[in-house]
């Protein structure tokens, strides 16, 4: 690819056993590229290594743990941020998540990046409500 591509970061709750989530990102990985991202966009992730459970073609080649603040924030400096995934972005695991979501938007966002959500919380579809 050309290398006028776009720079990209996507954060999630990837490399888990988590199917859903991996179809989201392999889903926004394809839809980068096609949007003139390049091909190696930087994951950033819950697990400390991607492929601890999924390690075959088509996993990210650059991936960093948000446990490591610092390296996340690396990863995302200078770059757009595509934040996807499901209860991740609903709030239902704690404030932690939407901190370091928070703090990864801005680190992207202030070294000029844009900052895009997508994905869908299903936490509640069983309740009807959320509490």
């Amino acid at each position: 690819m050309a290398s006028s591509a776009r720079k990209l970061a996507i954060v999630g709750a990837y490399g888990g056993v988590n199917v859903g989530d991996e179809l989201i990102l392999h889903c926004a990985m394809s839809l980068a590229k096609n949007a003139g991202y390049d091909a190696s966009p930087n994951v950033i992730g819950g697990r400390d290594r991607y492929g601890e459970f999924w390690d075959r073609p088509g996993s990210p080649s650059s991936y960093v743990s948000w446990r490591s603040p610092l390296r996340a924030a690396r990863a995302v400096m200078g770059r757009d941020l595509f934040i996807g995934g499901g209860q991740i972005i609903d709030g239902r695991a704690g404030i932690r998540n939407p901190a370091t979501q928070l703090g990864l938007s801005l680190a992207a966002r202030l070294t000029g990046g844009r900052v895009g959500f997508g994905g869908a919380g299903a936490a509640f579809l069983n309740a009807g409500v959320p509490r």
